[in-house]
């Protein structure tokens, strides 16, 4: 929402300070959230992969055979 709102409104809206805003931004992405856009990834092909029209069981178990 950055290209909306400045960083010091949104600041003020989350009571948080704008250096520690700055220093979150700049901080790299920990190994639990690189795995966690991965595994974001991962699902939503394939959910595509069976077209949409599964329950969460099918693209579960091909996500669980392919490690």
């Amino acid at each position: 929402m950055r290209q909306t709102y400045p960083a010091t409104f949104m600041c003020r809206v989350f009571d948080a300070s704008e250096s520690g805003f700055h220093t979150w931004n700049i901080r790299p992405q920990c190994e639990r959230e690189r795995e966690k856009g991965r595994l974001k990834i991962e699902m939503l092909a394939a959910h595509q992969c069976v077209r949409q029209i599964y329950s969460v069981k099918r693209p579960h178990s091909d996500l669980t055979k392919r490690g």
